[in-house]
């Protein structure tokens, strides 16, 4: 199999090198180009300059009714705003005035609401959780792996302007991307997301500090229609509509997210002197046009979030009594870097008119999920909207990444690169126990990560990663939860990722079983089994599913064995901890009808023995009042049957 590993990061100036533990990895792998267009230009307030170049007329002949997608009319009462239960007509000023999406309102599938008659059958966009995984790379047997893995979805990290269109007069260039899209449609996967980069050498600002990762810029001054074109293309070609598209495309691509992690110099970088935040919100806006004017179905996501593990020990978790922001700076006080961040992301949140859809970056604790989404639906009603939130680059190795600008870091006297260290090294004493371990570990936080998203209202869950991914260079220190992250392993002969265990992984075998389990979810209720406050001890999930059947999730985690970590200096003495964590009896009696229930897990081992094949641990039967409760979840579901 040919591997292609992403270039290793240079010097990127200023913050950079302490935020790349933070950094929900993205890399450019499939690209795209741009035409010449002419330019109209608005104004409203807050002013932003704008070019854009949507032609009024060939609207009208596709759509059938008059200006919409923020088309410029002169006369407010000749506006026709055609689909009303997705657009509304507003004023800009200086008399003009334009169609605007209206967001969650109306019965629409596509819209982001289960509402009305949709479910999860008729309007899976809105009624469904989708199960997804990271990322759709060109590389051979690729699209295969992933259709074996139980997902549904699966997102294209990187769609770069730039490679597609080197020259200003070039033509379109769609061969790479359309075979990216036809190999992994073919092998049953939806393109659930693709990431736009504006790239282009010709047509952006060049990025002011140097870096061989790319980072996306603002176009240049005169370009701007240029990359609303660009972004028009794109959206044209995979929307399904019978005009201009890729030819024997299976399914559409709905859904766009405008760059990634916009608020450091990594992925975004304007002039000097120039506003960051301005800028991108200049390019959302006319993104967000050219999106819709190509595609009424089309999905904005605004770049995805991240505040790194700012709410991994519980702060945050109860939304009614939420922290202000106040208090979140104060806990920030001893990271300049995370507390600008903070602020930045913030500010980004107050762009709701230019985009439908949220993501932000799951990759760490699983805990942290509560706090995360709970202060992004805050700014949410803060600003008065609310949209969908969806839950990318889930990494699934969140344990092993102990980063240095960690605000909960769970081993502070462990070197933070120690796991790791350990797992990259064949004939290291503690590389079997690491790598056993690990593999269960990567198992329960995928089932974990997936029953807090759904907890939480949140629409889907990009797990990461498909593979490892050595993306940070030669310097293990850097590679964080990326490094051995993979569903499925791939021998590297030295360097990060010279210690995988190779092929599908334990985690690889448990989407089926968690689809299995808690597909069509109609209700969820995490019930309080807590034996005090702020107990983040004991989760129990109530399933409700669409047939009315109930099943229960349910982990422990171990408070002696936490505390225990905060002391440990050594690999050794960690592997002694996690090895012996505690169990917890829990009883649901009051719950379920029957004096026993059936319990079922997921795969968190492989057979040495037997060509690494998944080891399926039985089903049990059991007392209901004696349920036993490790850190890995486990379903219980009511039975007949006598215990075993």
């Amino acid at each position: 199999m040919e591997l292609l590993i992403p270039p290793s990061i240079g010097k990127i100036g200023r913050t950079l090198p302490l935020l790349l533990v933070l950094i929900g990895a993205t890399f450019i792998f499939v690209t795209i180009g741009l035409s010449e267009a002419a330019e109209l230009t608005t104004s409203r307030e807050p002013q932003l300059p704008l070019s854009f170049p949507i032609d009024k007329r060939n609207i009208e002949e596709r759509y059938g009714y008059g200006c919409t997608f923020r088309n410029i009319c002169k006369d407010l009462a000749s506006i026709d705003c055609g689909l009303s239960h997705l657009f509304t007509k507003r004023a800009a000023g200086n008399g003009v005035s334009f169609c605007s999406r209206r967001g969650l309102i109306g019965f629409s599938c596509g819209d982001g609401v289960c509402e009305g008659s949709e479910d999860e059958n008729s309007c899976f966009d809105d009624c469904g959780f989708a199960y997804g995984i990271e990322y759709a790379r060109p590389i051979a047997d690729f699209p295969v792996i992933a259709g074996q893995t139980g997902a549904d979805w699966i997102k294209i990290a990187g769609v770069s302007w730039n490679l597609t269109q080197p020259k200003e007069d070039g033509a379109y260039n769609w061969t790479l991307l359309d075979r990216v899209v036809s190999e992994y449609q073919k092998n049953g996967l939806t393109i659930g997301l693709a990431v736009l980069k504006s790239d282009a050498d010709w047509a952006v600002e060049k990025p002011p500090y140097e870096t061989d990762y790319s980072p996306s810029s603002p176009p240049k001054e005169g370009y701007w229609g240029y990359y609303a074109d660009w972004v028009g293309a794109v959206v044209e070609r995979y929307d399904n509509d019978s005009k201009d598209d890729m030819p024997n495309l299976i399914s559409p691509i709905h859904s766009y997210e405008i760059e990634s992690e916009v608020y450091h110099d990594g992925y975004w970088q304007v002039p000097e002197g120039e506003n960051r935040s301005a800028k991108y919100a200049q390019l959302l806006e006319t993104a967000y046009i050219a999106a819709h004017a190509a595609d009424p179905n089309a999905n904005i996501f605004l770049a995805g979030l991240n505040i790194g593990d700012l709410f991994d020990d519980g702060f945050g978790f109860d939304a009614e009594n939420f922290p202000s922001d106040q208090e979140i700076i104060d806990r920030l006080r001893d990271s300049e870097v995370l507390a600008e961040l903070f602020n930045s992301q913030k500010d980004f949140l107050k762009l709701d008119e230019y985009f439908d859809m949220v993501e932000f970056h799951y990759n760490h604790n699983y805990l942290g999920g509560y706090g995360t989404i709970n202060w992004i639906k805050s700014k949410m009603v803060e600003n008065g909207y609310s949209k969908p939130i969806w839950a990318g680059d889930a990494l699934i190795a969140s344990g092993i990444d102990l980063g240095p600008l960690n605000l909960n870091n769970p081993m502070p006297n462990l070197p933070e690169d120690a796991l790791l260290d350990v797992l990259n090294k064949k004939n290291d004493k503690n590389y079997v126990r690491m790598w056993k371990w690990h593999m269960a570990e990567t198992s329960a936080n995928l089932m974990k990560k997936v029953v807090v998203g759904m907890d939480n209202d949140v629409k889907g869950l990009m797990a990461g990663n498909l593979m490892d991914w050595p993306v940070y260079g030669n310097d293990i220190r850097w590679q964080g939860s990326f490094l051995y992250a993979g569903f499925y392993g791939i021998e590297i002969n030295n360097g990060p990722g010279a210690g995988a265990v190779p092929g599908k992984r334990p985690i690889f075998y448990n989407y089926p079983i968690i689809r299995d389990k808690i597909e069509d979810v109609k209700s969820i209720e995490k019930l309080d089994l807590s034996e005090e406050a702020a107990d983040y001890t004991i989760f129990v999930y109530k399933i409700t599913k669409s047939d009315d059947s109930e099943v229960y999730v349910a982990w422990y985690e171990d408070p002696v064995a936490k505390a225990a970590l905060t002391q440990v200096t050594t690999v050794s003495r960690f592997l002694n901890i996690v090895e012996n964590k505690k169990t917890k009896i829990i009883n649901l009696r009051d719950y379920v009808s029957s004096e026993n229930v059936k319990t079922s897990h997921i795969v968190t081992k492989l057979d040495i023995l037997n060509n690494l094949t998944p080891i399926y641990p039985p089903d049990e039967v059991v007392s209901a009042n004696s349920i036993r409760l490790s850190e890995t979840p486990i379903f219980i579901e009511e039975s007949r049957r006598k215990t075993d």
